[in-house]
């Protein structure tokens, strides 16, 4: 009896690694369209931003969306210069890009997840100001070198103010947003499990001197079929499981 269960076990393994290769190559690359800004500071060159001593303006910060794949997903960019897309595909978050904290700051922080947008201590700011403040947050950790304080007033990045009154509530905010990850201990396997990044060419690479926007979204709001290497050790361990059950 036990002969039968081996074939039929290992036949399943087969049939679902080459079930993952298939959807591994259909799911690498996959067209980004309809991207629409949704909320924020959403007047073009109406805030300055700094990397170094290089003078920079900015463009809309806030809450965007797009259609990615079939799926409708919205997120933050993490440079406030790489803000079009053409085709891209999901990857996983990165230390390197900052993606951990701009994921563990969304998950904290983001109005359209239900999140309170303003930290204790910090009252009369408006939606979009949360939504400025949280995109403000994103850029100074995704475009500051890992050992600068993250402090958007000074460093490597920085918004100088006072500038506006928009530009600088929402600089006051986000700051509080950063203290609260300064003092935070970030559950990477939560983010990991809840976050993704579309990196996607843009339509203009040269505009910022980069070939790649890349995009963080929560994926339980993208409806997005689940990273090929993700859904393999999901499909793989279950029949585990069901395999030491038999023998049992």
């Amino acid at each position: 009896m036990k002969k039968p269960i081996t074939k039929i076990s290992f036949l399943s393994i087969i049939l679902t690694v080459c079930l993952v290769l298939s959807l591994h190559k259909e799911a690498s690359a996959f067209s980004v369209t309809d991207l629409a800004f949704i909320d924020g500071l959403s007047a073009a060159w109406s805030w300055r931003f700094y990397t170094g001593e290089t003078a920079n303006e900015g463009g809309p910060a806030g809450l965007w969306q797009a259609d990615a794949n079939g799926n409708l997903v919205t997120g933050y960019f993490i440079n406030p210069r790489s803000q079009n897309m053409v085709s891209g595909s999901y990857n996983g978050l990165s230390a390197d890009l900052g993606t951990y904290k701009a994921a563990w700051l969304i998950d904290q922080f983001a109005v359209e997840l239900g999140r309170n947008w303003q930290p204790a201590g910090h009252s009369g700011y408006s939606i979009t100001d949360g939504r400025t403040a949280l995109a403000f947050a994103i850029y100074e950790v995704c475009n500051s070198p890992g050992t600068d304080a993250l402090n958007l007033s000074g460093g490597y990045f920085y918004i100088p103010n006072p500038w506006n009154a928009e530009t600088d509530r929402a600089v006051a905010l986000g700051q509080a947003y950063l203290n609260a990850l300064s003092a935070a201990t970030l559950d990477l396997t939560y983010l990991t499990n809840n976050y993704a990044v579309i990196s996607a060419d843009q339509t203009n690479p040269n505009w910022n001197g980069s070939a790649f926007a890349h995009f963080v979204v929560p994926t339980q709001r993208a409806s997005a079929v689940p990273e090929p290497a993700t859904l393999l050790l999901f499909s793989i361990g279950g029949l585990a499981t069901v395999l030491l059950r038999k023998k049992k």
